[in-house]
């Protein structure tokens, strides 16, 4: 499987942090680590969107979408300790979740 991952990463996530938006936000310089068919990350954001809309408060919900993302991505030991990827997901794909 072919995993995204943030090329900028100190330059895409300073800017997160700062709230600004820009293209550099938008538009982020990613790269593909591993073999063969990308991941359907799209459909698991989605999942995971939809658990983060709860009554719970949201450092309560932190290790069950933890568990719940790695259940569900099935990530290799080298992807899962690769902060470029997670930077990549917390970023691009659930910005609102991390806000």
């Amino acid at each position: 499987m072919r995993y995204p991952i943030l090329k900028d990463t100190s330059i895409v996530t300073q800017e997160f942090l700062q709230g600004s938006i820009s293209t550099t936000l938008h538009n982020p310089t990613i790269e593909f680590i591993g073999d063969g068919k990308d991941i359907n990350l799209d459909k698991v954001v989605s999942q995971f969107t939809g658990l983060t809309k709860s009554d719970k408060e949201p450092p309560s919900t932190d290790g069950e979408m933890a568990a719940f993302i790695h259940q569900e991505l099935k990530l290799p030991r080298y992807i899962a300790a690769n902060h470029a990827f997670w930077q990549y997901i917390a970023v691009v794909k659930c910005p609102e979740y991390v806000a």
